[in-house]
């Protein structure tokens, strides 16, 4: 199955370059949109900030000190830092999930 790219879930680095863990990016914020109930921005300040790094702690209030932490991985700026898929899914947080 494949789904669109759209400007909401895609990092700032894809805009014109082929960079790696870029799908690490989008699912990041997916996450981020579902934990959250955020309705992401098509643009403006808050798109920006959420490419540099800048998670408003509003939208993660409640959540696990693990889950801000592997979204924030997740969209690390820097796509040379930001983790692979493997990464993820062999981190702490998803394992604790996937042994529920």
């Amino acid at each position: 199955m494949v789904f669109p790219i759209t400007k909401k879930k895609t990092a700032i680095d894809v805009l014109g370059a082929i960079i790696p863990n870029i799908a690490t990016f989008s699912l990041g914020i997916s996450i981020l949109e579902l934990a959250s109930d955020l309705d992401l921005p098509r643009g403006g300040l808050l798109w920006h900030n959420l490419r540099s790094g800048q998670l408003p702690e509003e939208f993660l209030r409640g959540r696990s000190c693990e889950l801000k932490r592997t979204i924030a991985w997740m969209m690390e700026p820097d796509p040379f830092k930001r983790p692979t898929v493997d990464e993820v899914l062999e981190s702490q947080t998803v394992r604790t999930v996937r042994n529920i």
